[in-house]
């Protein structure tokens, strides 16, 4: 399984040789294609050749963009990568509404009792809270417990007056982090054949990743642990290095399905459940990460 995350911050000149990526800068690096799950170009003088895209997609491999404020604003994702394409799709799109219902429950469960973990581990108010609206949640979510918890949750980790709308450098690590995962969970969606635009919960027709923000949902507290860490309200940006850190959280260790794996792992087994799930239109094959003391490693 790829396992490598490469970050390129300098002028480059990308490209393939033997199966291999070829990076030169003042000196040349090459890493195998086989060991890859992503990359991301940081700078905009990197260049990237027409062949190097096409391996990166028969490979599977997620390419970033960046804008002009070195956050994430693209991606090119593997297209067509799964033998059996339409039988996937037909099974994504024949998924029965108490079904829905019954996953999206389950995601936003666990989502809520990893907010409260991040609470308890980071020294926070109001962790016990969550974990009670946690068991409290219906299927579908009707009583919008997510929006509830989300009240509790940011105040109690930010401060009282945090807020997601504003521009900050909290914010702007949580929006990179979070990118960062998106992305990679609709890039093994659409290895295992299926559509992220097709959601479950999601369902915005300007949105191409409504399934990846889906699944995205309880993986976001360790975005969250992290930059309540190493982000402090009187920062001045968003920094290179703190970015370079936040593009590392992809080794952070999650529990799931009664292991312990790499977020990278974690979203591999996330979504290969999903597609049992539906497949044999059981909600309950569904396996989702929890939140790991740091440090944790099951050993």
């Amino acid at each position: 399984m790829p396992y490598r995350h490469v970050l390129i911050s300098n002028q480059s000149m990308i490209s393939v040789r033997n199966q291999q990526l070829v990076i030169k800068q003042d000196e040349e690096y090459t890493i195998p294609l086989s060991d890859i799950s992503t990359i991301m170009l940081e700078n905009h003088r990197c260049c990237v050749s027409a062949a190097c895209l096409a391996s990166l997609a028969d490979y599977g491999i997620s390419l970033f963009t960046c804008n002009d404020k070195h956050l994430p604003n693209g991606v090119l994702t593997p297209f067509n990568s799964h033998s059996r394409q339409l039988k996937a799709l037909e099974n994504q799109l024949a998924i029965a509404k108490p079904t829905k219902k019954r996953i999206w429950q389950a995601i936003i469960r666990q989502k809520i009792t990893n907010q409260a973990q991040c609470l308890e581990q980071m020294g926070k108010p109001n962790a016990n809270k969550l974990k009670h609206l946690a068991e409290k949640v219906e299927s579908g979510d009707k009583t919008n417990l997510e929006g509830v918890a989300a009240q509790v949750y940011f105040t109690s980790l930010f401060g009282s007056r945090f807020s997601r709308r504003t521009e900050t450098p909290i914010n702007a690590g949580l929006n990179y982090g979070y990118a960062l995962f998106r992305a990679t969970i609709a890039r093994t969606l659409t290895i295992h054949g299926l559509l992220p635009s097709l959601g479950i919960f999601h369902h915005s027709e300007l949105n191409n990743f409504n399934l990846a923000d889906d699944l995205l949902e309880p993986f976001r507290s360790v975005v969250d642990r992290w930059v309540c860490s190493n982000i402090s309200a009187n920062e001045e940006k968003l920094t290179p290095s703190l970015k370079k850190s936040l593009y590392s959280l992809f080794y952070e260790r999650l529990g799931i399905n009664q292991g312990v794996s790499t977020v990278t792992t974690a979203i591999e087994l996330c979504v290969s459940s999903f597609v049992n799930a539906i497949d044999n239109k059981e909600h309950q094959s569904l396996k989702l990460p929890s939140l790991l003391p740091r440090g944790e490693d099951g050993d």
